[in-house]
């Protein structure tokens, strides 16, 4: 049987995001493990997610209708899906099925997590009386 670790982590200069972590493949067997992941990073106030795909290799078309679904759910509450560091197989997969055009994919989890909080920043500025 395929199994996938999967670990939510809570960011604290970004309280309303967190990121998951699955090491191994995305798809039946395993996509409920993710989705009780995602519910719990939810539960925690997390509207945006970053999905680290370093370790994933592979991923089914369950596992991507399911990307769709939780990107859509998350853009309804203000947030966003963030997929980090796709494996170079996954990411031409991605590219073909054109979710790179619907799903922002950043090339390492760190520069995900520095450009949201880039963009936070910029927000807040904005929102500042003078």
């Amino acid at each position: 049987m395929t199994t996938s670790t999967i670990r939510v982590r809570r960011l604290s200069s970004l309280p309303r995001a967190g990121t998951i972590a699955v090491d191994g493949p995305i798809d039946l067997r395993t996509l409920g493990g993710l989705q009780k992941a995602v519910a719990a990073a939810r539960k925690q106030g997390a509207r945006t997610i970053l999905l680290d795909l370093s370790k994933v290799r592979y991923i089914n078309s369950t596992g991507m209708a399911y990307l769709v679904t939780l990107s859509d759910a998350l853009a309804e509450t203000g947030g966003r899906l963030n997929l980090a560091e796709p494996q170079p197989k996954l990411k031409v997969v991605l590219d073909l099925m054109g979710l790179t055009a619907v799903l922002k994919t950043w090339p390492t989890l760190e520069s995900a997590i520095r450009a949201l909080g880039a963009a936070r920043g910029a927000r807040r500025k904005v929102g500042k009386p003078a």
